[in-house]
């Protein structure tokens, strides 16, 4: 598979281990856009690495165009949410169902 580099961390790696970023005609900021100058982050940890791209200037260089720190700041936001909800964990704000205290471990099946 082809590989591409990081713009926040520089690792080069397989096209597959990344998500590939585009910038739409409004100047926001996709993972789910095709064609056009694209950007490239780690799958693994992408809010990371974006941070460290976005304090280098590294957006801008890769879409050859100017990128409004507050649409990179969305990004960040949308990523870290997306990791939240993959890894199991609550969003900010969400209530989780208590356990009354020694009920002992959970057994159900996932």
């Amino acid at each position: 598979p082809p590989r591409r580099t990081c713009i926040g961390c520089r690792r080069r790696r397989p096209a597959d281990e990344l998500i590939r970023l585009v910038c739409l005609s409004d100047g926001q900021l996709s993972s789910r856009g095709s064609g056009g100058r694209g950007a490239w982050l780690c799958a693994e940890q992408p809010a990371s690495c974006a941070k460290s791209a976005l304090g280098k200037g590294r957006f801008a260089a890769a879409f050859r165009r100017p990128v409004e720190r507050v649409a990179v700041e969305r990004l960040i936001v949308a990523l870290e949410a997306s990791a939240q909800r993959s890894a199991g964990e609550p969003e900010p704000g969400s209530v989780s169902p208590a356990r009354p205290a020694g009920a002992g471990p959970d057994r159900r099946r996932p």
